[in-house]
């Protein structure tokens, strides 16, 4: 429901048809709640008694994929859309790709000192610095559109960027022969 549909003193309105692909005034909050209670399985894992398999670990970007898939399209971010629906729509896109970009680079960043010494572990350093770099991107476009003015108090965005670019320098001073253009600006 949005909430222009409930008003003082009147009656619940019947609800509507439910409809995966319409946005409401709760879509956002409802979409970052899904990652949120996916995060929190995630840290309760990678920080518990037990150190999770490497199978959790993929089992998990699965879903933390799936889970932003499963959004409505008008929710996530895409080329053609980032104007549409206005500027708040449009930073609730970038944020909801900024955390699950963020929670990658959490689930994966374990593995990537590791996959220098096994090669079973690249696939978590390619999983790893490319949420990096597209968290580091959505940084920089958040950041420096004047559009998202407005908002640019965002400091979790900061510490995202920063736990970003933290691992592209990992890599870079791990790996130097191998970093590319993209790795030097990110740093």
């Amino acid at each position: 429901m949005n909430d222009c549909d409930l008003r003082p003193g009147c009656k619940m309105p019947p609800p509507r048809p439910a409809n995966p692909e319409s946005l409401t005034d709760t879509t956002y909050a409802t979409c970052k709640l899904a990652l949120a209670m996916v995060v929190r399985k995630i840290i309760s894992s990678l920080f518990g008694l037990t150190p999770p398999s490497y199978d959790t670990i993929m089992k998990f970007d699965a879903e933390v994929r799936q889970i932003y898939d499963s959004f409505p399209s008008g929710m996530k971010r895409s080329s053609e859309m980032n104007r549409e629906g206005g500027v708040t729509l449009s930073v609730q896109r970038l944020g909801l790709k900024v955390i699950t970009n963020h929670t990658l680079v959490i689930l994966h960043r374990p593995f990537l000192y590791r996959s220098f010494r096994d090669a079973r572990y690249v696939p978590s350093r390619e999983k790893c610095l490319d949420a990096a770099h597209e968290v580091l991107q959505l940084f920089h476009e958040y950041r420096n559109n004047l559009d998202y003015i407005e908002y640019s108090w965002y400091a979790l965005g900061a510490l995202h960027a920063f736990h970003a670019g933290t691992v592209v320098g990992l890599r870079c001073y791990l790996e130097p022969l191998t970093c590319d253009e993209r790795d030097c600006i990110a740093v």
